[in-house]
């Protein structure tokens, strides 16, 4: 099997992330860079504070609004130098900057200042070449260089100390040995995901725009504080499809109400589709999908209300602490919530109190009782939960 070109990996140039606006900006990259790569950044700010507009002349390179500059596909360069403008425009004032960046390719290897004297051997030692994991890199005796041997997994070793050292043909060390860290860049390698494979929140019917039901959490594996770990959240589609009924904060993971019509009765709850993003949202960020479900609380806001207007009933004379009839009336909300129990009372016809009205508390019927012996042949009416309409009116007449 051939083996794969061995990759530089360690140069004596450190990647500068911040630079000068509107003036050159050199950035010292590897001759091959791979799609998504970060390669720098720039201060855009100090060059154009209003800029609305950011573009790059080379579709190689794509610019975003914190100034981070990333390859959109594999890059090669050829040459030891590649070129390309980010241009700013200020739209309404007519305003256009311009930053020049320069791509340089150097050399990458250690080197030892008494090489123009002696005949110098390269060798390191340390993890990741004779120590675990053993044979990621390996140090060119002749030049100094060190490259990679396969790929590395950042979130597993982030960085590596070696000690390198410079002798001669005979073994004698001009220089004392050469601590070198090399630390590896992180890749967007690692999607977002959710901490919970189901979030469950409640919200009262009726409530609010803007009162907050929950908030939704994720993490990413990739480096912290990049935009590789900057996540956006947003919601994909609702079930039902209906007017939307929530919003999602996309820094946050706040849910918040969004409709001032949750209706229990209409829709008892409510499916998201969420969606993670890294890349601060960017299109071509790595997501990841998960679920929340917005369960809609009761509130007492539905009157009960009477199955019939007019009920009629017969009893024995001198019959008392018997039932007699039996009404029943409908409540829209939730059966066993607070508020659903039926409470009956009469409110006219029952001046001499010869009946009374309780709740089967297992049907919540209204049990009409006659209670004193008296003369009956009368009309009164009943009243649920103290509501008054319609009143069904209740005829008793005496056998």
């Amino acid at each position: 099997m051939a083996r794969a070109a061995p990759r530089v990996v360690l140069g004596l140039l450190v990647l500068s992330l911040c630079c000068d606006a509107c003036k050159k900006v050199t950035f010292h990259v590897p001759s091959a860079l791979e799609a998504g790569t970060l390669i720098g950044r720039v201060n855009l700010n100090e060059c154009l504070q209003s800029a609305e507009h950011i573009s790059s002349s080379d579709g190689s390179f794509k610019v975003l609004e914190d100034g981070s500059v990333y390859t959109t596909a594999a890059v090669s360069l050829s040459d030891e130098k590649r070129t390309f403008t980010v241009l700013l425009k200020d739209l309404q004032e007519h305003i256009e900057k311009k930053i020049l960046i320069d791509l340089v390719t150097d050399e990458k290897k250690v080197q030892s200042d008494t090489a123009q004297n002696y005949t110098i051997y390269y060798s390191a030692s340390g993890p990741g070449i004779d120590q675990d994991p053993k044979g990621l890199f390996y140090i060119e005796r002749e030049t100094g260089n060190i490259f990679a041997t396969r790929a590395v997994d950042r979130e597993q070793y982030p960085s590596f100390q070696i000690i390198c050292f410079a002798s001669t043909p005979d073994g004698y060390s001009p220089e004392v040995p050469l601590l070198h860290t090399i630390r590896i860049e992180d890749d967007n390698d690692n999607a977002p995901y959710f901490t919970q494979d189901l979030f469950e929140f409640c919200v009262p019917e009726n409530s609010k725009p803007g009162v907050v039901v929950g908030t939704v959490t994720a993490e990413d594996r990739d480096e912290p504080y990049t935009l590789h770990t900057t996540l956006r959240y947003r919601i994909v589609s609702q079930t039902p499809p209906i007017t939307p009924a929530f919003s999602l904060h996309g820094d946050t993971g706040v849910i918040t109400v969004l409709s001032p019509q949750l209706d229990r009765e209409l829709v008892s709850s409510y499916t998201l589709l969420i969606e993670v993003r890294d890349m601060a949202g960017q299109p071509f960020g790595l997501c990841t999908t998960g679920t929340a479900v917005i369960k809609i609380e009761d509130t007492n806001d539905n009157a009960p209300t009477f199955k019939q207007i007019q009920y009629e009933t017969q009893v024995e004379e001198n019959k008392v602490n018997v039932e007699i009839l039996r009404v029943s009336a409908v409540d829209l909300d939730e059966i066993g919530a607070p508020g659903s129990t039926a409470v009956y009372e009469i409110i006219r016809g029952n001046d001499d109190h010869t009946f009374e009205i309780t709740t089967d508390r297992n049907t919540n019927e209204g049990i009409l009782c006659v209670v004193k012996n008296s003369s009956i042949a009368q009309c009164f009416t009943i009243q649920q939960s103290f509501v008054t309409l319609p009143d069904p009116t209740v005829s008793v007449i005496e056998m």
